[in-house]
């Protein structure tokens, strides 16, 4: 039979052994935790912006500009290179706002 010393000293080292594992369960828990936080932030985030009907703005901001004038070389003015002002040639910007969005389409923001 043990003594009472080495009972102590065995009582103690399973105890330290116990704290050490809740420990690492509690460490492996947290970081799961943290991730799906942040996974379930990212995909709320992502819900708003699509309800908040950014996307379809910049859709139809880019559905008014023709490839053919991305690809133009616009030497007099390098700077007016912005989706909303670039026009291809022979065209013209029919019943457009500053932003480039049609006057049809600005009650969608």
């Amino acid at each position: 039979m043990k003594s009472s010393e080495e009972m102590m000293k065995s009582l103690y080292e399973r105890r330290e052994q116990y704290i050490a594992a809740q420990r690492a369960k509690h460490r492996a828990d947290m970081k799961i935790a943290s991730s799906l936080f942040c996974a379930c932030l990212v995909v709320l985030l992502g819900v708003g912006v699509w309800q908040s009907g950014m996307l379809d703005t910049a859709i139809v901001r880019m559905e008014n500009i023709s490839p053919i004038a991305l690809t133009e070389n616009h030497s007099e003015d390098p700077g007016n290179m912005e989706p909303g002002n670039v026009v291809s040639s022979g065209e013209e910007r029919n019943n457009q706002d500053p932003d480039g969005i049609d006057s049809e389409m600005s009650s969608l923001r």
